[in-house]
């Protein structure tokens, strides 16, 4: 039985995340591409975060073998007895995802003072890192650099290589979707406004999430489109305010709306 797979839970998020992120990014090998830990200065690779990647590594290991196993009905026994000998893994194929700026070119044409590491380098569709490995006598070896094509080390800097999964855009517009049929939405007729800005909101925001920060995506995006929604809510609620208060300075009745709320009264003949 094939395994039942959550389209929009937040391991499903989280890959098609990652797949997408790396479409922007040169790695040296394709196992370059799968990180095992996210550290915010390479000072951090030290003994301890090393044995956290292994961890990170075999916990990822087992629970794919684990999902493999009951998509071939296994035995709940022959599951829950799996395990992954630590010895069986080589520390040097350990990828560990640095976050940094430092290969992101400045911005010369930005005149004001800049307040954070990012505000002087040229803008980024999301936080810009380098993957690294350690060799056999433990030496740092860079192995990949997001925002880069052409080469790891004969390439140039590129914003605009690679693009969303098709899968990932799929998942926002069922989100979206499937948020627009609450009730307490559904009976507005600015529907389609709503699900139109949270998708232009989504793809703009969709790989600024940092999964070194959350490991949570779907409440991510779920409060983009609840932003959107909202904002579209007030913006028509404005502009129903503004109608009304013309009709009524004007000699006319408020719509029927205003009336039932009592903001508004009617016309004074």
């Amino acid at each position: 039985m094939k395994r039942k797979v959550n389209y929009l839970g937040n391991r499903e998020l989280l890959a098609e995340i990652h797949k997408s992120k790396t479409t922007y990014c040169c790695f040296i090998d394709d196992e370059a591409k799968n990180y095992d830990l996210i550290l915010r200065d390479i000072k951090d690779i030290k003994e301890a975060t090393i044995a956290q990647a292994l961890q990170n590594r075999i916990d990822r290991l087992t629970r794919q073998a684990k999902d493999q196993l009951k998509a071939d009905n296994a035995s709940a026994t022959k599951i829950s007895a799996f395990n992954i000998d630590p010895d069986s893994i080589d520390p040097t194929t350990l990828v560990f995802r640095v976050m940094t700026y430092e290969h992101i070119p400045l911005d010369t044409e930005r005149t004001r003072k800049a307040v954070k590491n990012s505000d002087n380098h040229i803008k980024v569709n999301f936080p810009p890192f380098k993957h690294y490995r350690l060799d056999a006598e433990n030496n740092l070896v860079e192995v990949g650099k997001s925002h880069w094509a052409n080469g790891l080390h004969n390439g140039e800097f590129s914003v605009n290589g690679g693009k969303l999964t098709n899968r990932l855009a799929s998942q926002f517009m069922l989100l979206v979707e499937r948020y627009s049929q609450k009730g307490n939405w559904r009976g507005y007729t600015y529907l389609d406004d709503m699900k139109g800005q949270a998708l232009v909101q989504l793809i703009d925001a969709a790989l600024k999430f940092d999964e070194g920060m959350s490991d949570n995506p779907f409440s991510y995006y779920t409060m983009i489109i609840t932003n959107c929604f909202r904002g579209i809510l007030n913006s028509e609620k404005r502009v129903s305010d503004i109608k009304n208060k013309i009709m009524v300075e004007s000699g006319y009745s408020a719509t029927f709306e205003k009336q039932a709320e009592g903001d508004v009264g009617g016309s004074s003949d």
